[in-house]
């Protein structure tokens, strides 16, 4: 029988292959966003220049009163706010997969943690909450109309330095192309789409174990025992909620639930603390950095790195508190 650490493995695996391609059409849509503003942006370029060249007196207040330059905003506004649609429903097809996966690799979970239930029991995930993810006034809803508001922001900074002396127009146009499809934009977007496919993966986990409530003692938070994975979720690890629980963690987590099985003698990994301490010395310096000291005199453990961050959009969340705060309760 596989392990529960075997399990889990191979899930993580599976959810980063089905992320790839729900990313790509999400960066696909925004390149064509961006791609529908070059002949707006040549117009409004073409005219800097030809104003610059007949020696007019060129500058913010004349590109505000500019036709094209008008045009060229409400264009924008209009294509970011277009792929802010299309995003919707690329992100919502995702997070409707990763809601059926992860109802269906809860099966597996309890399976291995020696809960035999079969296919007949996965439950049909509950919609409401994925629609809501995206309804009018819905955090989600409201990320993707930031683009919009953004990317006006950046076209209206850039072109007010063509005309005030900075760079020439052309080089100005490039530099909003690059601005807007720029290594930190593209980084965005694959965080949101990890964000809301594992949000989705973990509801339809948590939709599995309430089906079988009665046969649960609860669930356990697993994290990856690796030096990668953050401290929190380490100080996290192997910590105990009742069954429904959705993990409240931060961006880009990729911890899990497994339920406790009534009766289950199947082993769980080890908690992040022991696993910490058989690290040789060079992973354990890599984890705690100057919190090391106090780990090896036993003054700090790996919950002391756990905090719970609010957001009005998102609401709590498990995160890493820095070494500098630890060191500070520590010491203070």
């Amino acid at each position: 029988m596989p392990t529960i650490e075997s399990v889990i493995a191979a899930q993580r695996q599976r959810i980063a292959a089905r992320e790839e391609p729900v990313y790509r059409a999400l960066r696909r849509a925004y390149s064509q966003a961006i791609d529908r503003l070059a002949a707006d942006l040549d117009a409004v370029t073409a005219r800097i220049d030809a104003a610059l060249a007949a020696g007019e007196p060129v500058g913010p207040s004349w590109l505000a009163r500019e036709a094209r330059y008008q045009r060229l905003l409400s264009q924008a506004d209009i294509e970011f706010q277009r792929f802010g649609g299309e995003g919707a429903r690329i992100i919502q097809a995702g997070t409707r997969l990763a809601a059926t996966a992860g109802a269906s690799d809860a099966l597996t979970l309890l399976d291995a943690g020696g809960l035999r239930i079969g296919t007949a029991n996965l439950p049909t995930v509950a919609t409401e909450r994925l629609v809501a993810s995206f309804a009018p006034e819905s955090p989600l809803t409201k990320v993707f109309r930031r683009y919009s508001l953004e990317a006006v922001d950046v076209i209206q900074q850039r072109l007010v330095e063509a005309v005030t002396g900075g760079l020439g127009p052309r080089a100005v146009a490039g530099q909003i192309a690059r601005d807007l499809g720029s290594p930190g934009q593209r980084a965005r977007l694959l965080s949101l789409v990890r964000n809301e496919m594992m949000r989705s993966y973990r509801g339809g986990t948590a939709a599995t174990y309430q089906q079988v409530s009665h046969l649960l003692d609860g669930v356990v938070w697993i994290a990856a025992l690796s030096p990668r994975t953050c401290k929190g979720c380490l100080g996290m690890h192997l910590s105990e909620h009742p069954v429904g629980y959705v993990m409240a963690t931060h961006s880009q987590c990729r911890c899990t639930v497994v339920a406790k099985v009534t009766g289950s003698r199947v082993p769980l990994p080890p908690s992040g603390g022991q696993w910490l301490a058989d690290q040789p010395v060079s992973v354990q310096r890599d984890v705690l950095g100057a919190a090391y000291d106090g780990f090896k005199r036993g003054k700090i453990n790996l919950s002391d790195f756990i905090q719970v961050r609010h957001s009005d959009d998102w609401g709590d969340s498990v995160t890493e508190r820095s070494v500098r705060d630890v060191l500070g309760r520590v010491t203070g």
